[in-house]
């Protein structure tokens, strides 16, 4: 794009001044700013301006919708041996694959990268990302066979991600595997509803949010691949929830047996002042409503009996079906969602579009929620610091391989700090047989195969 087509395109939507300091730049940094200028969508720009248009006058006047929801009350509980059978079952004969969604940045954890890439693990110092491919090839171990993976990313981080993948040999995935895809920016607009420069030479941007997994999964071919392999059932997991599992068995054979479009993988709160979304009944069923979305009395609403009125919430992981995944996004546009969130690095804030996931749920013909202990399933890693921060994830994980560990070796031990092979959490009778009934002592880094 030159010059002229740039100020032209710029200047049929108000935002000319993106081009005031033009002339001072370089050479690169010049192109580098036409050429996103020219990957601006103007027809998208008009519609993210329009619609926070309409909505800031509501925030400026703290105007919210003040619904009362009925909460969801009775989940079903996970611990069922028939269930995590037919989910090996439907694992092993190839109807299972895992989507992780991975397009954030380290930003928030004060770490240059794709979160993914951030080491985690107590003695390895394993990545997020090197976690989940190994639960990948220990569920695979399992059940002998080689199951699907595929992680989203996002443009800025795309590249990184591939080749950190590359750089550890798949962290010994199969190449067939493993699949990537990326999911789209918008730019982020200011209070007036004008572009903002993230630097001299390029537009701010955000990804879309995790509402859009499921449109560019389809987009990038890997649905209809997934399809031709027999692939009927999808976990969704997380990528910074590094207890999130991504073929967790129990959850297929439960979302199979009650014939499920979706089934949500929920958590009780842990306390009033939780920041998550509510699961809540509808006409439609089960929905989830998001917690900057719903009023504040409401939220902390109690029953007579003094508990909370909404108890159970959402962990950001589901079971869906592969039919129920191309009817929603063929039938149904997810709507906008605003969060007034830092650009970059910057101490500068403005205004990011998203669209989540949850609002497909409403497309479902049946929806249920499988309740999990908290510990089992849910340590979300948000921040450097605080009750997401690192300390805390790394005690999380602590605390699951030693749960895990006992379950093996079938009785309390007593232990310092370890790290468990992730075969543990998929053990096959070899591993059982090898390890029942042993006394320790645990220390370090645990192996599943020991002589003698």
């Amino acid at each position: 794009m030159r010059y002229a087509e740039a100020l032209k395109k710029l200047s049929s939507i108000g935002e000319e001044a993106l081009l005031d300091n033009y002339a001072s730049l370089s050479n690169s940094a010049q192109t580098h700013l036409l050429d996103d200028i020219n990957l601006l969508c103007v027809d998208t720009f008009r519609s993210q301006q329009g619609f926070l248009r309409r909505q800031l006058p509501k925030s400026a006047k703290n105007e919210k919708i003040i619904n009362e929801f009925l909460p969801f009350c009775n989940p079903d509980k996970m611990g069922s041996a028939v269930r995590k059978a037919r989910g090996l079952e439907l694992i092993a004969a190839g109807k299972v694959g895992c989507l992780i969604v991975a397009g954030g940045q380290g930003t928030r954890l004060s770490f240059d990268g794709p979160k993914g890439t951030f080491p985690i693990t107590l003695f390895k110092m394993k990545s997020l990302f090197q976690l989940f491919a190994e639960r990948a090839l220990a569920a695979g171990k399992q059940v002998n066979r080689v199951l699907p993976l595929a992680i989203m990313t996002s443009p800025q981080n795309h590249l990184a991600t591939v080749q950190f993948f590359t750089d550890h040999d798949n962290f010994g995935l199969h190449a067939e595997q493993l699949s990537f895809f990326m999911q789209e920016e918008l730019p982020f607009l200011d209070e007036a509803g004008h572009l903002i420069l993230l630097d001299q030479e390029t537009i701010a941007k955000g990804p879309t949010g995790n509402g859009s997994s499921l449109d560019h999964f389809i987009k990038s071919g890997i649905w209809e691949k997934w399809i031709q392999q027999g692939v009927e059932f999808l976990n969704f997991i997380l990528v910074d929830n590094p207890l999130a599992d991504p073929f967790d068995a129990e959850l297929i054979g439960f979302h199979q047996e009650n014939d499920c479009d979706v089934t949500i993988k929920c958590i009780e709160r842990s306390s009033a002042s939780e920041q998550a979304g509510f699961l809540v009944e509808t006409n439609q069923g089960i929905e989830i409503v998001e917690y900057s979305e719903i009023d504040a009395r409401e939220s902390v609403a109690l029953l007579p009996d003094g508990t909370l009125k909404h108890r159970f919430i959402n962990s950001g992981l589901y079971c869906f079906s592969m039919a129920f995944i191309k009817r929603a996004v063929d039938e149904m546009t997810l709507p906008w969602h605003l969060a007034y969130k830092s650009i970059g690095n910057q101490s500068s804030k403005g205004w990011k579009f998203e669209t989540f996931i949850f609002d497909y749920f409403e497309m479902s013909k049946k929806t249920q929620g499988l309740l999990y202990p908290r510990e089992y399933c849910f340590a979300p890693l948000k921040n450097s610091t605080g009750d997401s921060g690192i300390d805390k994830v790394q005690e999380a994980l602590l605390k699951s391989d030693l749960r895990v560990l006992e379950e093996v070796v079938g009785q309390k031990i007593s232990t310092s700090p370890i790290e468990l092979d992730l075969q543990f959490y998929y053990p096959t009778p070899e591993i059982l047989s090898l390890w029942k009934g042993k006394l320790g002592p645990f220390s370090g880094y645990i192996r599943p195969i020991v002589k003698g």
